[in-house]
């Protein structure tokens, strides 16, 4: 696994923030280091991200950080995930050009959202929790509503803030490797 001491994780939101670090604690007994951006949605632009996000990594850059991972849902944004991270990372590189910061600032792309990596091991989510419906059947969801799978899926009504950090904390990295490619690109960058 990648060194991630002096790597800042920046995510959407509460949900993302709790899930990463259950799992990575569960699989690594590491805590990463997580900020909340709290700017998403499909009608965000790379460059109304960038601002929301760029006075993170300025603070974190000038504390110990020299790695900074954001981590973005594509949502439903008419553009392909590869494409979104390449046109954030030109937005970003000119803004830590600008600010003379020299640091590696990578994008992971969940295609649609979060949601779709925890369903990217549905089946075997099935076999440890009663959450999930006994009949359900695993696909690549990925351009998909995860949140929709999920919802259709569950044998109680989907809470992201209680559920999604809970769910994906059972998932296991290797089959969500294969069966999204979105998630298989994030287990890359950080040697997974």
């Amino acid at each position: 696994m990648k060194d991630i001491s002096r790597c800042l994780f920046l995510v959407d939101g509460i949900t993302e923030i709790r899930a990463f670090r259950e799992k990575f604690r569960k699989e690594y007994s590491i805590q990463p280091n997580l900020r909340k951006v709290d700017c998403n949605g499909k009608d965000v632009s790379p460059e109304g991200y960038a601002s929301h996000a760029f006075p993170i990594i300025q603070l974190g850059w000038k504390d110990i950080f020299n790695t900074f991972l954001c981590v973005i849902d594509l949502e439903s944004r008419p553009i392909s995930p590869e494409r979104f991270a390449r046109n954030l990372l030109r937005v970003f590189n000119r803004r830590l050009t600008e600010a003379k910061i020299k640091a590696e600032l990578i994008i992971a792309v969940p295609n649609q959202m979060f949601e779709n990596w925890i369903v990217s091991d549905l089946v075997g989510l099935k076999d440890k929790t009663e959450f999930i419906k006994p009949d359900v059947v695993q696909e690549q969801f990925d351009g998909q509503s995860g949140t929709t799978v999920l919802k259709r899926s569950m044998t109680v009504s989907y809470r992201k803030s209680s559920h999604g950090w809970e769910l994906f904390k059972m998932t296991e990295f290797d089959t969500s490797k294969k069966n999204s490619l979105s998630f298989r690109l994030f287990a890359e960058i950080l040697e997974i």
